[in-house]
């Protein structure tokens, strides 16, 4: 009998008819082979609009998001939308956590009303809580009570995480506008550390590292900008600490110069990097971010010189810089009302 073989480039076309589940390859989504490869046999190499299913194709074309890697920096933009079905375990002991806190001292009977989980997962909950010193059961009390230990659970939201949380939407519409990445910049030792950009998702991003680096105060644009709307004693206080940095690593300093500046940066509502320490290539351009009368942060943008004329920039860039600086405080105050109405109701 005679054994006929068939090559890769021969195999019948109905042999891959059945529909098969797409997979995410970190660039897009693909169509699934069984070898493991982009290419079809013996074809073209298909496209990932080619490679979509049908149904995401349809998911696609309505506007609904891909799913992303959790740690892609160009993920999606909604940080309050996970990327994966939540463990339910962890939900149920964080809402048990908080009713307890709610209730300050309470009975399993009493958990149990509150969040309707069943009372055996209670205990077993409760107990791995005490294991790990949030949770302690008092007799004394009649109940369980949270542990001073909880507090350790809200040390790292200071300033700078409400920061975040307030300015992430407002910051992505205003790149989304005007293209050019946005950073946020605070206080830190006598400098500006920028905390939040939006470099990953302009279409004209900085070619260098933007995010976590340490801006000099006195003659960058955010440095400048921060520097001129603090107040009085923060100000004194940031000329101490610049001055206790430049003896030790001889760093310039012209201290005059800055103040003298300051009227200038008020009245015109934004700054730009000192004249004599200004990029070739690119320029630069800063907004405060005020809660009444305390500067908060400042919020500045950058852009290639020739891109944008100097009599645009007021225009094009100041304007919308502006009233997205005008929203972030809006949506702090927001935040904190939010924060004291909950500490309210606790001690009601």
């Amino acid at each position: 009998m005679t054994r006929t073989t068939v090559s890769p480039v021969e195999t019948p076309s109905n042999c891959y008819s059945r529909p098969r589940r797409p997979l995410y390859c970190g660039r897009g989504w693909r169509q699934s082979h069984p070898l493991g490869c982009r290419r079809s046999v013996g074809g073209p190499k298909m496209t990932i609009q080619e490679s979509l299913t049908q149904e995401h194709s349809k998911a696609l074309s309505a506007g609904a998001p891909q799913r992303c890697r959790a740690n892609s920096i160009r993920g999606t933009t909604e940080v309050t939308k996970s990327s994966y079905a939540p463990v339910e375990a962890v939900r149920r002991a964080l809402l048990l956590l908080r009713k307890l806190n709610e209730l300050r001292i309470a009975s399993v009977g009493d958990l149990h009303r509150e969040t309707g989980i069943t009372k055996p997962t209670i205990v077993r909950m409760l107990e791995t809580l005490i294991c790990e010193g949030y949770v302690a059961r008092d007799n004394f009390l009649g109940g369980y009570r949270v542990t001073s230990r909880v507090e350790e659970l809200s040390l790292g939201f200071d300033s700078t995480p409400m920061m975040i949380e307030a300015a992430r939407p407002a910051t992505i519409e205003l790149t989304r506008r005007i293209k050019w990445p946005v950073s946020i910049a605070t206080p830190s030792d006598g400098a500006l550390l920028v905390n939040f950009t939006t470099n990953s998702i302009s279409p004209w991003s900085f070619p260098f590292s933007v995010l976590h680096s340490r801006l000099q105060m006195l003659i960058t644009a955010l440095g400048r900008c921060y520097f001129a709307f603090c107040g009085e004693d923060e100000r004194s206080e940031m000329i101490r600490q610049h001055r206790h940095k430049w003896s030790r690593d001889g760093t310039s300093l012209d201290v005059a110069r800055a103040l003298s500046s300051i009227g200038q940066i008020r009245e015109k509502g934004y700054a730009m990097p000192d004249p004599s320490w200004q990029s070739r290539r690119f320029q630069f351009i800063a907004v405060p971010i005020m809660d009444g009368d305390r500067c908060l942060a400042a919020m500045g943008t950058g852009f290639y010189r020739r891109a944008v004329p100097a009599s645009l920039i007021e225009e094009t860039l100041f304007a919308p810089m502006q009233k997205t600086a005008a929203k972030i405080s809006h949506e702090i105050a927001l935040i904190r009302t939010r924060l004291k109405e909950g500490d309210q109701s606790l001690l009601g």
